[in-house]
């Protein structure tokens, strides 16, 4: 398998993203724009990044950015608000050639699932079953195996509504489309702009 991700774009391009977050992190983001933190709990869906909702088969990326604000903004261990308004943030994606990892596509679905066996094959079934193998981890994997990695597209199904995540609902089929940006080099600054912001409640 090459580690050469092609997918016919332009060498140079953008793509605008939404994040939705507490609104007192809309300062510190335009200043020092975003930054990506580590994820201990490997519960993130694409790896360690900054996560993205796009525009994709017709969805609005903006209000499903705020759908995620307010529905995270509920602490269920602490039992409370962890903040009291929303903020809904549009920002340029800088693309290159060679720095995305596709899932929308075939030929970069084969790549995964590539990369996906081959981690298989280094653990073995002990290590399978009790260090909680997921998708993180293949996506951490790609990563080291292919550098040129620094944005990972797919549309995947998220609870994004309070009765949804008490229920705890699960499905195969995706309801949003997502970038998943590992490095805020990629995140042009000055494009950094609030669209919408609201009470969570």
């Amino acid at each position: 398998m090459g580690n050469v991700i092609k997918d016919n774009i332009d060498e140079y391009d953008y793509m605008e993203g939404y994040h939705g977050t507490d609104r007192h992190n809309l300062i510190g983001i335009k200043r020092g724009n975003f930054r990506v933190k580590k994820d201990d709990e490997e519960k993130n869906w694409l790896g360690n990044g900054i996560y993205f909702f796009i525009s994709s088969f017709g969805e609005d990326p903006v209000e499903k950015a705020k759908k995620w604000a307010i529905v995270d903004s509920w602490n269920k261990n602490l039992n409370e608000y962890t903040y009291n308004e929303y903020s809904v943030i549009k920002c340029e994606i800088i693309i290159k050639e060679n720095t995305v990892l596709n899932l929308v596509k075939r030929e970069h679905l084969n790549i995964f699932n590539y990369y996906r066996e081959q981690l298989k094959e280094r653990m073995t079934e002990h290590e399978l079953r009790t260090n909680n193998f997921n998708d993180f981890k293949i996506f951490e994997h790609i990563k080291k195996q292919i550098n040129s990695i620094s944005i990972i597209k797919a549309r995947i199904y998220t609870m994004l509504t309070a009765k949804d995540r008490r229920a705890k609902v699960v499905s195969n089929i995706p309801n949003c489309t997502i970038l998943c940006v590992n490095d805020n080099e990629f995140i042009k600054q000055k494009s950094i702009e609030e669209v919408e912001y609201g009470r969570v409640k």
